[in-house]
């Protein structure tokens, strides 16, 4: 038998009135489901904390969430950007390392796969400069004087260093002879970026020539002349936009920080990020019977309210009613990912013609951790929209001066015609600014501006034409107005401007220029009386006075 001294006894004494007064509890127990506790409280009264803090996704593991790593694709504890473009040093692409990394086309110690043929020229050797192709020694197919019978609106040439030099079309109000299709009720002022021309001797020059099988009705001439500060750039947001029944978009954006995709693919899967990272004549691949379409993905953005979509697109003409099936679309298509399903957020403007640049506005589409998107260009019966780049960017707006000067020469002479090659499903149109013979088959019928100065018809929007025919060359000459410190400057072709088409990809159209379009009219060729300038004794002395050239 176990005996306890006094002193022990007490001791045993005391710990048994301790445990049974209640100052020892256990844990109350975990709430489940089942519990029934009222008031978001818990068992002891307190208030129950239910929030719960979803880890932040880290996508390469080194620490730094996505939303604030500089390059959330590779591992960079250190979020080194050397030159402070807002892209880690881990996730630059370094051009001569051995591998084509996203962004390059090729590089100098990888074997070339492709040839000049894989992209449309008949011979010849391509290089890689740069990690980026170059086609200079690559030959074209044979450049022909016309576009098999096509037109496709009045050319561009820009004085650089003394030589005028093709530069893009004035496509955008075609008068399509009984094409339904076309909606001139829509059109108005077209803008044209002109990339990095610049002046020479304090005067900008320029030509529009009409070379292929058309008649061109011009009615005013000017240049948009916008600086910005130094670091920034400026981008036109206008696009072909009627046969969605809209007027144009005017005006001008400033960018900044341009960048391409981070990832494109093809809905099979397929990486062209390659392919459409610059604008560099190397074009999203497309079939006849296929859509120009991509999947983007350009990141995380600081400013989605900023967002901008910058595209560079050209036009393939054809007669594709056997390939492209219905539905069709005369614009490019922007849709978001929603719940699993691609859901259209904006329809916007087509490139029409020859390559152009534009900028499109995102702001509210975006998110800022989500931005991805599908990218449909249009595609109709007769034309499809050839990609070439595209790029975003989402600075803020930044202050611009714009100023819109009228030219202080305009001459319309002879110009003969050119060496065309025309646009394909891999290259845009390409021409030269020789004097080739005329082709006669391109005449059209009609009463066309007599040669020399013809400066005051370009001055103002009255449907006081001038008159070009085939062969015709307009030129220009506008004086550079003076650019302030540390600004940067771009400059862009306004005017109002419609042409005819004597032939389209469907067949031909008409033999003759007439009747004259005019501003507002709903259809053409229209009924006499609906012009505003029926019976208008000044109208006839124009077309009496300027008018005096005869092709019959």
């Amino acid at each position: 038998m176990v005996t306890f001294s006094p002193v022990q006894r007490a001791v045993l004494l005391t710990l048994l009135i301790f445990l049974l007064s209640g100052c020892y509890t256990s844990p109350p127990p975990l709430a489940t489901s089942n519990d029934n506790i009222e008031n978001n409280d818990t068992a002891d009264g307190h208030p129950q904390d239910r929030t719960q803090t979803a880890p932040e996704k880290d996508s390469d593991r080194d620490t730094i969430p996505d939303h604030r790593d500089n390059c959330p694709t590779v591992p960079n504890r250190d979020q080194k950007d050397s030159n402070a473009n807002g892209k880690g040093d881990a996730c630059e692409v370094v051009c001569g390392d051995g591998i084509v990394s996203p962004g390059e086309n090729c590089d100098p110690k990888v074997p070339l796969s492709q040839t000049c043929k894989s992209y449309g020229y008949t011979s010849g050797t391509l290089q890689c400069r740069n990690c980026r192709f170059d086609f200079s020694r690559c030959v074209r197919p044979p450049i022909q004087i016309y576009r098999r019978r096509r037109g496709s609106c009045p050319y561009i040439y820009l004085k650089k260093e003394g030589v005028f030099h093709y530069h893009g079309d004035t496509s955008g109000s075609v008068l399509g002879y009984g094409l339904s299709f076309f909606k001139p009720k829509y059109y108005g002022e077209n803008i044209y970026s002109l990339g990095d021309f610049s002046s020479e001797a304090g005067t900008y020059q320029m030509l529009l020539r009409e070379v292929i099988f058309e008649s061109a009705f011009i009615d005013t001439a000017a240049l948009y002349v916008v600086d910005v500060p130094r670091g920034y750039s400026v981008l036109n947001r206008w696009s072909f936009t009627s046969q969605l029944n809209q007027f144009p978009q005017l005006g001008f954006l400033t960018v900044k920080n341009m960048r391409p995709p981070r990832s494109a693919v093809l809905e099979n899967g397929s990486d062209v990020l390659r392919q459409i990272s610059h604008a560099d004549g190397v074009p999203l691949p497309v079939a006849k019977n296929g859509l120009s379409r991509v999947i983007l993905d350009f990141g995380p953005l600081k400013n989605p309210a900023q967002a901008k979509l910058i595209l560079s697109a050209w036009g393939y003409y054809a007669d594709l009613k056997r390939h492209q099936k219905p539905p069709f679309s005369a614009g490019t298509t922007i849709e978001v990912r929603r719940e699993g399903k691609w859901v259209t957020k904006l329809v916007t403007g087509k490139a029409a013609g020859d390559l152009k640049t534009w900028v499109v506005p995102l702001g509210g589409i975006l998110r800022r951790n989500n931005s991805k998107i599908r990218l449909t260009m249009a595609h109709q019966p007769s034309v499809i929209d050839i990609l070439d780049a595209v790029a975003l960017d989402d600075s803020p707006q930044a202050p611009m001066v714009v100023r819109k000067i009228l030219p202080t020469r305009a001459r319309l002479t002879y110009g003969g015609s050119a060496r065309v090659s025309p646009s394909s499903r891999t290259r845009r149109i390409s021409a030269d600014n020789s004097r080739q013979p005329l082709e006669k088959d391109a005449y059209m019928k009609g009463h066309f501006t007599r040669y020399g100065t013809v400066k005051s018809l370009l001055a103002s929007r009255d449907d006081r034409f001038v008159i070009m025919a085939h062969g015709d060359r307009l030129e220009l000459t506008f004086r550079a107005p003076k650019i302030a410190k540390n600004m940067n400057r771009r400059v862009f072709f306004s005017t109002h401007l419609y042409y005819s088409l004597k032939y389209h990809p469907y067949g031909k159209l008409t033999d003759s220029a007439l009747p004259l379009p005019y501003h507002g009219m709903e259809t053409y060729p229209y009924e006499p009386r609906r012009s505003p300038h029926f019976g208008s004794e000044s109208y006839n002395k124009y077309q009496l006075t300027w008018n005096t050239r005869i092709h019959r």
